[in-house]
Parts: C-alpha cells; sequence; structure tokens
C-alpha cells in the first residue's frame, strides 16, 4: 500500500511495495488503505536540493509538501495530525553544518510538523478505533 509523485512517497505501516488505488483532485491526492489496530502513516521527500529554492519575483520561492488534511473512517483529524505528527530529516551532516554556518540551524527532528521542506520522513502514529484514540488523545 505505498504510493510515489515525483520524489514523495507515502508508504502506510511501512508497506512500500504494494500499489494503492488514488484519485487526483485539484492537485490533492486521495487514497484508502486498511488500518491495523496500531498504524504509522510515512511521507517520505527523496529528491529536495539545493536547485529547489529559487529566487523569482523579489521573493524565495521553494518546493515542499504540506499534509492539509488526515482523515480516518470519515473522521477528520486536524488537531491529531498536527499535535502527534513528527517530522525527521535525512539531509546530509555537511550541508546541514554548511546551513549552520550561515547562521541556520536545522533540527534532527521537528515535533508536531505535518511539513516536509527538507528530504525525510512526515510520521504520524496512530490506534484504530480510530475515534477512541482521538477522545484518549484529547484530539476530537
Amino acid at each position: 500500500m505505498s504510493f510515489r509523485m515525483n520524489g514523495i512517497g507515502i508508504y502506510p505501516n511501512n508497506i512500500q511495495d504494494v500499489s494503492i488505488q488514488k484519485q487526483k483532485i485539484n492537485s490533492i491526492y486521495h487514497f484508502e488503505l486498511d488500518c491495523l489496530e496500531q498504524n504509522t502513516l510515512q511521507v517520505i521527500m527523496t529528491d529536495k536540493n539545493n536547485d529547489d529554492l529559487l529566487y523569482e519575483k523579489n521573493s524565495f520561492v521553494d518546493h515542499y509538501v504540506k499534509i492539509r488534511e488526515f482523515e480516518v473512517d470519515n473522521i477528520k483529524a486536524q488537531k491529531a495530525l498536527h499535535r502527534c505528527s513528527k517530522f525527521t530529516h535525512t539531509m546530509d551532516d555537511s550541508w546541514v553544518q554548511m546551513m549552520r554556518d550561515k547562521g541556520i540551524y536545522i533540527l534532527p527532528v521537528y515535533e508536531r510538523s505535518p511539513d516536509l521542506r527538507l528530504n525525510g520522513v512526515m510520521e504520524l502514529r496512530f490506534n484504530m478505533p480510530f475515534w477512541q484514540w482521538q477522545i484518549e488523545n484529547g484530539y476530537e
């Protein structure tokens, strides 16, 4: 149950070799997955490089992925998405040091972050039944 698009992979429960049913509507991808009792959703970016940051029309333009919606069993999970997701970058140590030398400090992990602005993994863990997990964790 995995899905790849332009250097971005979506991997539920560490399954990376089975195709999932997906639908693209207005640049938004929708897909359905079968959930386990305990679940991990990973979104992985692998193709980010220094050429992706462009200066156009007097401002910087960057490509990144922002997870805007997350829904399980027709239950929207915005609070859970923003409170229990985390992003761990996989950028090379020399690049991180180069950025630090420029005054930009790159953390190894960004808690509560559904955005992928560097190469790395955004991870969201949740349990089923989803409604119960949301209530028990105060995400409803």
